[in-house]
């Protein structure tokens, strides 16, 4: 399921930029405790929202 998220991100993400050029790039971060590469997927209103999953089970979000 994350993966097939991640692989989503990876091909919503260039089809963002190039239908809003108008915002800027932010780089995304995981959380500062220890997790896993990001799941990127788009918001019913077509920003990027990426999701970690750490170790102690906590899910962190960032929405763009």
């Amino acid at each position: 399921m994350v993966r097939a998220l991640a692989i989503t991100g990876l091909l919503l993400a260039p089809a963002a930029a190039v239908s809003a050029p108008w915002l800027a790039p932010s780089a995304l971060a995981p959380p500062a405790r220890g997790s896993g590469p990001p799941a990127v997927a788009g918001n019913d209103d077509g920003r990027a929202v990426a999701a970690w999953s750490t170790r102690d089970g906590v899910v962190a979000t960032l929405r763009t």
